[in-house]
C-alpha cells in the first residue's frame, strides 16, 4: 500500500529558483536505491494542472515500491530574468519522471536527452493518483 503526504496545507516554502532540492545548485542528488524520483507540474500541490514551460514550481516526490514521499518544492527561473528553458530542465536532471498538462517540443527533446521521462497527464488529475502511477514503469513513446 502506498501512502503519501500531499497534504497541500503543510507544504514547506519552495527552494529559491536556480538552487536545486535546496541543496547547492550543482550538488547531485542522492535519491534512495530502487526508488524514483517525480517531479510534478501544479499551482496547489492537490493536482496535475499546469503545463511544463508554465510552472513556477514543481513537487518533488520520492517513490518506492512501499512508500510515496514528499520531498520538497522546486521553484522554476522566472521568465524575463535571463534564464532559459535549459536552465529549468537540468534543475530536474535527477528525476526519473516529469508529470505536466502539456510540454514543447524543446522541453521534452532536452528532458529526453536527460533520460527524464514525460508523461503529460489529463489536467486537473489528483496529484496523489498521478505520482502513484508515475512508480510504475514509464513506457516511452
Amino acid at each position: 500500500m502506498y501512502s503519501t503526504s500531499a497534504n497541500a496545507t503543510a507544504l514547506p516554502a519552495p527552494v529559491p529558483a536556480g538552487v536545486r532540492w535546496g541543496l547547492v545548485q550543482d550538488a547531485p542528488l542522492s535519491p534512495q536505491p530502487g526508488t524514483r524520483l517525480v517531479a510534478v507540474a501544479s499551482s496547489s500541490g492537490t493536482q496535475v494542472d499546469l503545463a511544463f514551460e508554465e510552472t513556477a514550481g514543481f513537487y518533488l516526490y520520492d517513490i518506492s515500491p512501499e512508500t510515496t514521499r514528499f520531498i520538497g518544492r522546486q521553484a522554476c527561473p522566472r521568465p524575463g530574468t535571463g534564464a532559459t528553458a535549459a536552465d529549468t530542465v537540468r534543475l530536474l536532471r535527477d528525476c526519473d519522471v516529469v508529470l505536466c498538462t502539456g510540454i514543447g517540443a524543446y522541453c521534452r527533446q532536452l528532458l529526453d536527452g536527460l533520460g527524464v521521462a514525460c508523461c503529460v497527464e489529463q489536467g486537473g488529475r489528483c496529484l496523489e493518483q498521478a505520482v502513484v502511477s508515475a512508480g510504475r514503469p514509464v513506457l516511452r513513446d
